[in-house]
């Protein structure tokens, strides 16, 4: 039993690290794309954080300004489907 939770624990390992290194490749595609003045890019924590693939246990603190983001990229997306379209 002890072997199968060993060989186990190493097949996710290798899954996460095959999906980090797809998410590494996505960040740089992401990079390459042109942005707004005012918005910033996402750092590579950033990315993998929002792609679920972060280590480590998030903060409350982290959570509260996770929530407010995805309350102001909300709002953002309703105000630009009220625009009326050309």
């Amino acid at each position: 039993m002890q072997l199968v939770r060993v060989a186990s624990s190493q097949k996710v390992e290798e899954l996460r690290l095959r999906m980090k290194e797809q998410a590494y490749l996505g960040w740089l595609i992401y990079l390459l794309q042109p942005i707004a003045i005012r918005e910033h890019r996402m750092t590579f924590q950033e990315w993998l954080r929002d792609l679920g693939l972060a280590e480590g246990e998030e903060k409350v603190e982290d959570l509260e300004s996770m929530k407010k983001k995805a309350l102001q990229i909300a709002e953002k997306i309703v105000e630009m489907d009220k625009k009326p379209r050309s």
